[in-house]
């Protein structure tokens, strides 16, 4: 069985998406990267992915190289 997107999301809280900790990034990216992680997981967008990884290595580059792999992985695993 998969699991929904919603799942995977950190009940307590705050900047931890589907595993991935995301501490750092303003609350306004978070919530526009939650929604982007949303979508290309469950309907496996892969525009939503392309532009989520650009805007990360952009703005958040720490955060890009640490789950850039992880992120590919949730797209192309699927």
């Amino acid at each position: 069985m998969i699991k929904k997107f919603n799942e995977f999301i950190n009940e307590s809280g705050a900047t931890t998406l589907y595993g991935m900790d995301f501490t750092g990034v303003s609350s306004e990216d978070y919530e526009r990267y939650s929604q982007m992680l949303a979508n290309f997981y469950n309907s496996g967008d892969m525009g939503a992915a392309e532009e989520l990884l650009y805007e990360l290595e952009e703005k958040y580059p720490d955060i890009f190289n640490k789950y850039e792999d992880d992120i590919k992985d949730m797209v192309f695993g699927m």
